[in-house]
């Protein structure tokens, strides 16, 4: 578990060391298409009430966006396959040249889409959540539901039991 939420060349070193970063991305291409096949197939699930309340905020205005250390096949697979790809704006993803860290997905958000930094509410559950809202000036909402290991996220924003907490403060 402590590897979810890193970026994928990340997990793959810290998993497999002793092979060569092709070998690493040889596997790691094969587990991407092993987890968009089961996607595909329903497999997983969401936390409780994510889609209700994406679908929800957008109806409210609300731009939506992503920002994952994952790799867009696998983010788009998860969006497709719950029907709320239409909701967001398009994906930006690291890419591991111009944009390597979440919190230069957030940055280029800020000047792709003209927005101030207090106009992003980053939202998330990793320590790579909090220093991208961090670094750009962002509030941080802390999902507490997530994959965070106690005392990971040092402070935060706003703290979320439920997603759906976002739809009485938003």
């Amino acid at each position: 578990m402590a590897e979810i939420g890193k970026p994928v060349k990340t997990i793959f070193f810290n998993l497999l060391p002793q092979l060569n970063e092709e070998q690493r991305d040889s596997i790691s291409d094969s587990v991407l298409r092993f987890l968009c096949d089961r996607i595909k197939k329903g497999e997983g699930e969401f936390y409780p009430n994510v889609l209700e309340t994406i679908e929800i905020l957008a109806q409210k205005g609300y731009r939506i966006l992503a920002a994952s250390n994952g790799r867009k096949p696998y983010i788009q697979t998860i969006l497709e396959v719950s029907g709320i790809l239409p909701k967001f704006e398009p994906i930006l993803v690291l890419d591991n040249k111009r944009i390597r860290t979440k919190a230069e997905i957030l940055e280029e958000y800020i000047k792709l889409y003209h927005l101030k930094p207090n106009q992003i509410l980053m939202i998330g559950d990793r320590l790579s959540d909090h220093e991208a809202a961090r670094q750009n000036g962002c509030p941080f909402a802390f999902c507490s539901y997530g994959h965070a290991p106690e005392g990971e996220i040092p402070d935060f924003d706003l703290k979320l039991k439920n997603i759906s907490d976002l739809n009485e403060v938003l």
